[in-house]
């Protein structure tokens, strides 16, 4: 298991994916209102970055956990591809769009946590980062430490993290199990 303290006073964002197969605070183990729960295509940082600023500035949050998960539609074309698409189906110009998708599942959640890690508008907050298995429900923690690195920026921005860990608030603060054996009840296979 790992375990990652959090305050019932909603000092978490999760990051996650849009795809109706999730259920990020189910399979995370957080109780409802324990966190903001932020999801685009692919759960990525850039797309949220606007979202997570509220979130921290606004309305207190401390902690960021990033969850990518296996099976993601992300995968499955290019930046380029997508736009020539929309060229050619919509007759628009999308050319200033970035629609940021991977190949490497687990870059991409190094990419999003050292993005995010160098954003000087996200506090200097823990910051983690999961890959979900849709199909056995497992979640396995990414090695987003030193030895990780960033594809994005080609270098290595010196990225760690720490489980368990605590921040201070006022708030009492409560321990929420992540069950990394966990199976997801709502995926068939």
């Amino acid at each position: 298991m790992i375990r990652i303290e959090l305050s019932k006073w909603s000092h978490v964002t999760v990051l996650a994916c849009m795809d109706a197969r999730l259920d990020p605070t189910q399979f995370l183990g957080i109780e409802l209102g324990s966190a903001h729960v932020i999801r685009n295509a692919g759960g990525r940082a850039a797309d949220a970055l606007r979202s997570i600023i509220i979130s921290q500035q606004l309305l207190g949050t401390r902690e960021i956990v990033v969850v990518h998960h296996t099976d993601c539609g992300m995968l499955t074309f290019s930046d380029m591809g997508l736009k020539a698409k929309l060229r050619k189906e919509l007759d628009q110009d999308v050319d200033h769009m970035a629609f940021l998708p991977f190949g490497d599942l687990e870059q991409s959640v190094r990419d999003d946590v050292a993005f995010l890690k160098k954003s000087p508008l996200v506090l200097d907050v823990p910051i983690t980062g999961f890959i979900y298995d849709v199909k056995s429900g497992k979640i396995n923690k990414v090695d987003v430490s030193m030895d990780g690195g960033s594809a994005i920026a080609g270098r290595n921005f010196g990225l760690s993290q720490t489980i368990p860990h605590q921040y201070s608030t006022k708030s009492s603060v409560s321990a929420v199990l992540v069950r990394t054996d966990w199976r997801y009840p709502l995926v068939r296979k």
